[in-house]
């Protein structure tokens, strides 16, 4: 069987600085939205298993609560997020940590630097999958290693399915998937010790509530953002989404998060 090739982009229309600002507004509401987003990070960490004084990058660090975590167990840590305002917001909480500025796709340290490297929920905004893991390599010392979590294809499944019976088009941005990220990973030189999807799935009383989880968390900025909906469509929506979803008690939203561990 041929082995699928990794696609050039995941995201290829949705501009990084459109997707900075979003982040970057939603500083100071991520963490009170960002369940699942939590759930992740805290299953990934628990993969990292790094020493006092390794020195560890978090990628995409946002408000910098996995960054102070991975500081706590005595590693020499450095937080790097595109949006100028979760930096600013991580780096006001915890003054003792060093925190960054910076794309994942074109990194500002130097090669060999790093001894782990982690990333939650962050690595799906870059627009060339194989681009940010040679990248994650370059910075990693020989035989370092990278645990990440990746939110891939299939992710907001019962939300586009309801916009689609509802008749309001498709919203959210392609994503690549799971095995485009594997292959990108082999293609970047690592060995990949471990490749699992996880779905993860939340469930919301309201659509409202779903979809101001969505916003809040940055996530919200698209490749076409089209028009905004109306009173009657959310109520459409609302009601095409309860349909689809009858044994549910509320509005379920399921991310798919593919869970990597590479060695350099």
């Amino acid at each position: 069987m041929t082995a699928p090739s990794t696609p050039s982009t995941a995201t290829p229309a949705v501009r990084l600085d459109r997707v900075a600002e979003s982040f970057s507004r939603s500083a100071t509401t991520y963490e009170a939205h960002a369940r699942v987003q939590q759930r992740v990070a805290s299953h990934a960490l628990r993969s990292l298993t790094c020493k006092p004084a390794d020195k560890v990058l978090d990628v995409g660090c946002g408000t910098g609560i996995h960054t102070a975590a991975l500081a706590a167990r005595g590693a020499k840590v450095h937080g790097l997020d595109m949006a100028d305002g979760m930096v600013a917001l991580a780096a006001r909480r915890y003054p003792d940590i060093a925190f960054q500025v910076g794309e994942a796709e074109a990194m500002p340290f130097q090669t060999e630097t790093f001894d782990w490297l982690f990333s939650s929920m962050a690595l799906q905004w870059c627009a060339s999958p194989l681009q940010a893991l040679s990248e994650c390599r370059r910075v990693l010392k020989p035989g370092g290693q990278a645990v990440l979590a990746i939110m891939v294809a299939g992710s907001f499944a019962e939300l586009e399915q309801a916009r689609r019976v509802a008749g309001l088009g498709r919203r959210s941005n392609p994503q690549a998937s799971h095995e485009h990220w594997r292959q990108a990973a082999l293609q970047a030189g690592f060995t990949v010790r471990d490749a699992t999807q996880t779905a993860y799935t939340d469930t919301h009383p309201t659509l409202l509530d779903l979809l101001r989880s969505i916003r809040n968390t940055g996530a919200g900025v698209t490749a076409s953002p089209g028009k905004s909906l109306t009173r009657q469509d959310l109520q459409k929506l609302a009601m095409t989404y309860r349909a689809l979803n009858a044994k549910a008690t509320g509005f379920p939203l399921t991310y798919r998060v593919s869970h990597l561990i590479l060695e350099k």
